[in-house]
């Protein structure tokens, strides 16, 4: 799925070092032996879908779903847009196409067991002392206001690999969700409602409905690197200056989008 950005150039349609964004995250999943992909087609939506039918992934269906009318409602919208692609047995991944992975840690989520055990979405989630200290310091010198800090989707872990609390707005929390998720097919009921009550509404939204029922479940990025669009949008700037990102960051970004 695409993201809801409204940037001057979308995200996902990167030029660095020769790769495009999306099309790094969709040679991966194309190697991990996903057979079936559906992008949102938002912000850009003709540039992004070029860019994706100039390739060929064999054995990797692509379907593409124009969103250009409803993008700006938000992640909710452009899931729901793609329902009719999935069938209710099959485990959905859910990524941001914005974003970088290792591939393993892709797998390691589309592969969770934890989706089998009493559970509608797992989350993927970055609980590492390095991500929580960058939160509470360098992101929040660059974008806090009065000590709050609504830019990024914090969790607060339960018990049994279960997530209590998701949002940008929580103020108790001790990880970070890196946006990805394994969901089943009742996310997208959620979904609908969430969008018959509000004109914009976030995936955190519905993983927060999720979550008081008790079935959100996340699985750690456990050390392997992600990336958000904070630092691949910064990646096609030479002499980008900001502590929200830190140098070895976009060196390491830089070098996943090379392999």
């Amino acid at each position: 799925m695409t993201t809801t950005s409204s940037d001057t150039e979308a995200r996902q349609i990167l030029l660095v070092d020769g790769t495009r964004v999306v099309i790094h995250l969709l040679q991966q999943l194309h190697a991990i032996g996903v057979e079936k992909v559906v992008v949102t087609l938002g912000h850009k939506a003709s540039v992004l879908a070029n860019a994706i039918e100039a390739q060929h992934f064999a054995g990797m269906a692509v379907h593409l779903v124009w969103c250009e009318s409803t993008y700006c409602r938000g992640h909710a919208s452009n899931l729901t847009a793609a329902r009719s692609f999935f069938t209710n047995a099959e485990p959905i991944l859910v990524l941001m196409s914005d974003h970088l992975y290792e591939q393993r840690l892709l797998e390691t989520l589309a592969c969770s067991q934890l989706i089998e055990r009493d559970c509608d979405a797992v989350a993927l989630v970055d609980d590492s002392p390095e991500i929580l200290d960058w939160v509470r310091t360098d992101h929040c010198d660059a974008f806090c206001k009065n000590g709050h800090c609504q830019k990024i989707v914090k969790v607060l872990r339960g018990d049994d690999a279960r997530l209590v609390r998701i949002g940008k707005r929580i103020t108790a929390y001790d990880g970070l969700e890196a946006g990805a998720y394994l969901v089943r097919s009742t996310v997208f009921e959620i979904l609908a409602r969430l969008l018959q009550l509000t004109v914009y509404c976030t995936l955190a939204d519905a993983m927060q409905q999720v979550a008081d029922s008790g079935r959100l479940r996340y699985v750690s990025t456990g050390g392997m690197a992600w990336y958000s669009q904070l630092t691949v949008s910064s990646l096609q700037q030479p002499d980008f200056v900001s502590r929200a990102v830190r140098p070895n960051w976009r060196e390491d970004a830089k070098r996943m989008l090379a392999t």
